[in-house]
């Protein structure tokens, strides 16, 4: 058997997933805190890690040390590893609630950090100091400045990321830049930066004549310092894993296996911290690492020599030696893609069609970069600074034309974890075919006519690769969904149809910030939504349309057409006063010109399944009297305000749509009230349109809205309420909640479920939860 060790350590990560993830038992401590927010804290540790005002504390008596993420009043002008007392607010770790949300609490305990404390003081300070930790985060803070001494601030910030791994000050805009092309990984500090710092150094003290194994000893040491530096994130330390390991070998007169290093590297981290089975980063990182040592061999062509032909110019051979070496390039940032496409799109929904060939112009050109990188930071050597911000320039032109090429980005939506699974066993039984037939080719052929049949089993190698990408970016097929979106106090509702048209039902909140680039946009990603077929918007107040106005101004960039804007039917004088910041935006947008303005009122009605939106009917509501219109397709009704009557004021002329899908009714109702009530009631009863199955409770479930009256006549069976966990309004109002309780309706809110899909799966409509917390 084949690297028996390798085996060994993939069945220990196994073990430890399945111990920790399912059986829930082993030796490490789920060291947790039962604390409510804002409740005031002490507790003793040592310092970490350290920023600007904001420390790391590590607990004591922790196995995989535990930390505290703390932002103190002032600087502190203590070292790292000294043991303090700390005082605070503390502030629990913030679960996503919504599909596509970053979940930080996620992320931060994957880096063992259990919480946070806002306003810490150090009350005591215990003693205690780590020399080289301390010195290395002083270098790291001189060699920031002096990056911001050659460089403008942004070539600087990015070069420190590069280099350093100081992300903090990172330009969002580049870092969405490279994120969205595909590049990203290029700003981890990983096996490259740890190839050149070490195995330069190794060779250096070689060639004044050190022995093999002091100068193995002395580029291990070297780099410790450097992964200190830069904070041991997790590919360094995988990457510095797998260097140590190398030279333990050539210490030892081993032969180092890139597997087998891997292996011990995947077994041991995951050993002393399983959460890192959710760190996106870990997962990436080994994954590429798997790629380019179990698939790379297979379709790299690295065995041959190219021959120079009779009367061949020099020109044209070097021209087939650097289309060969393009070649194997490609291949083997496609072994790569092969392993983390997945994982990718797990974590970013999206992926760029040009990503292969960008990285075929761009990665070229890193090992240049941070050698210049890496020599500018000499003293003496400041000079050097123009080549990194040179290719750092071309990297970024790059990512913009690619951007500006058709269907630069692709959004397939997070895949089904069934297919995930079956492309992965696709692909490891693709992999052990080329294998076998490698094997069988290197057998039945003879040594000097063995090149020509292994090249035709890597074209094929590469062309099922391909395949199988494709088969994973494909989308799944459209289905009936209607998720009502935790905004905290406000409203936000999406709505699929199996027809493929997606409509938008007001996105905005008073107690969150940046509702529509956080919470809106990464959902639309999630399920890989790119054009909005209708935004209702159904009043102005903010918070209904503050997440809309956002969608506007980053729907360009984030690559999200809308085809209408559908709002109230207002007076004129009402529509230019309440909408003014939507059309100035509107106007300032690009894209903003292409998105159609509908005026909606009683009576506008659309076929969402056959028409587009616009070509409205204004036709009889009873037309979709009970639902059974929707039976077989999908229809959405204006039911208020009224066309032509003065308005009733923000709430009371809230637009009210009933939507009929597949059978069931939708009535999603704004914050309406009072006289608009009445006249939502009135409308109703004459169009006799029955009970509704599903109702959106009118602004958040405030006692002066979904009156007795109203309620009795469309007797909702299902009812949601939007609202903020503890809001200052008191919202649900209990007068509300007692009053859908005598009608029997059953309560879902988004403050205790966090965002509540409905999705038809067969004839049956199912209930799904995103803001439950579930332990990992």
């Amino acid at each position: 058997m084949r690297r028996p060790l390798f085996l060994c350590c993939l069945c220990m990560v196994m073990a430890v997933w399945f111990c920790f993830f399912v059986l829930r038992i082993g030796p490490w401590e789920r060291q947790s805190f039962s604390l409510k927010k804002g409740e005031r804290v002490t507790f003793q540790g040592k310092i970490c890690q350290k920023e600007e005002s904001r420390i790391w504390v590590e607990l004591p008596d922790s196995f995989s040390k535990k930390k505290i993420w703390v932002d103190l009043e002032e600087p502190p002008a203590l070292p790292m590893g000294c043991h303090i007392l700390v005082q605070g607010i503390w502030q629990p770790l913030v679960r996503a609630s919504n599909p596509g949300e970053f979940d930080f609490a996620v992320y931060y305990q994957s880096l063992g950090i259990l919480g946070k404390v806002q306003k810490g003081k150090i009350s005591k300070v215990l003693g205690g100091r780590w020399f080289f930790r301390e010195k290395a985060y002083a270098l790291r803070c001189w060699l920031q400045r002096r990056l911001q001494s050659l460089l403008p601030a942004k070539e600087a910030n990015l070069l420190g990321a590069l280099l350093l791994g100081n992300k903090k000050e990172l330009d969002g805009d580049i870092k969405e830049l490279y994120k969205r092309n595909g590049i990203l990984h290029i700003l981890s500090i990983s096996s490259l930066h740890v190839t050149i710092l070490g195995m330069a150094l190794f060779q250096l003290l070689r060639k004044l004549g050190c022995s093999r194994n002091l100068a193995a000893i002395l580029g291990m040491a070297l780099l410790l310092f450097y992964g200190a530096m830069t904070g041991f994130g997790v590919s360094i330390c995988r990457a510095l894993g797998m260097y140590c390991l190398r030279m333990v070998a050539e210490i030892l007169g081993k032969t180092y296996d890139l597997l087998t290093a891997l292996g011990i590297l995947a077994a041991g981290m995951t050993l002393y911290r399983p959460a890192y089975f959710t760190h996106s980063g870990f997962l990436l990182s080994f994954s590429a690492v798997l790629g380019l040592g179990i698939l790379s061999p297979l379709l790299v062509d690295g065995g041959r020599v190219l021959p120079r032909y009779f009367g061949e110019p020099r020109w044209i051979l070097w021209g087939r030696k650097l289309f060969f070496q393009m070649q194997n390039l490609m291949s083997a940032n496609l072994a790569i893609l092969a392993f983390t496409l997945p994982i990718q799109l797990w974590v970013s929904f999206e992926m760029s069609p040009y990503v292969l060939v960008l990285n075929l112009l761009l990665l070229p050109f890193l090992k240049p970069l941070l050698i210049l990188g890496f020599l500018c930071l000499l003293p003496g050597a400041g000079g050097l600074a123009y080549g990194p911000y040179g290719i750092l320039h071309f990297y970024e032109k790059a990512c913009l034309v690619f951007e500006q090429l058709p269907f630069s980005l692709w959004n397939p939506g997070r895949p089904k974890l069934w297919k995930m699974m079956l492309y992965y066993g696709a692909l490891l039984a693709f992999v052990g075919f080329l294998y076998y037939r490698k094997r069988k080719i290197k057998k039945e052929t003879l040594q000097g006519q063995e090149q020509k049949p292994l090249r035709k089993l890597q074209f094929w190698g590469n062309g099922g690769i391909l395949l199988l990408l494709v088969f994973l970016c494909l989308p799944g097929r459209g289905c009936n969904r209607v998720v009502f979106l935790d905004v905290g106090q406000g409203d936000c509702a999406l709505l699929s149809t199996k027809e493929g048209k997606h409509y938008l039902f007001d996105c905005g909140s008073s107690s969150k910030s940046k509702v529509g680039e956080r919470i809106l946009i990464p959902c639309l990603k999630y399920y890989g939504i790119t054009h909005l077929d209708g935004v209702f918007v159904s009043h102005a107040d903010q918070d209904h349309i503050s997440g809309v106005l956002e969608l506007l101004s980053l729907a360009k960039k984030r690559d999200i057409t809308i085809g209408q804007l559908i709002l109230p039917d207002l007076p004129l004088r009402e529509r230019k006063q309440d909408f003014e910041k939507l059309f100035s935006l509107l106007a300032t947008s690009p894209g903003g010109e292409n998105i159609q303005i509908v005026w909606a009122g009683r009576g506008d009605a659309w076929g969402a399944g056959r028409d587009k939106m616009g070509a409205a009917r204004r036709g009889d509501i009873g037309t979709i009297e009970g639902g059974d219109a929707g039976a077989e397709e999908s229809t959405i009704v204006c039911l208020h305000p009224q066309k032509s009557v003065p308005s009733l004021g923000k709430n009371a002329s809230s637009m009210c749509i009933l939507v009929s899908l597949a059978g069931k009714q939708f009535l999603f109702t704004g914050d309406v009230e009072g006289e608009g009530e009445d006249m939502l009631r009135d409308t109703w009863e004459k169009a006799r349109l029955g009970r509704v199955d599903f109702l959106k409770c009118a602004h958040h479930g405030s006692s002066g809205s979904s009156g007795e009256k109203f309620l009795e006549e469309i007797s909702p069976k299902f009812t949601f309420i939007s609202c903020g966990k503890q809001n200052s309004y008191g919202h649900p109002h209990k007068e509300t909640l007692d009053r859908l309780e005598n009608i029997s309706s059953r309560v879902y809110r988004t403050d205790e479920l966090g965002a509540i899909c409905l999705l038809q799966i067969g004839k049956q409509w199912e209930l799904q939860f995103y803001g439950i917390p579930q332990s990992p």
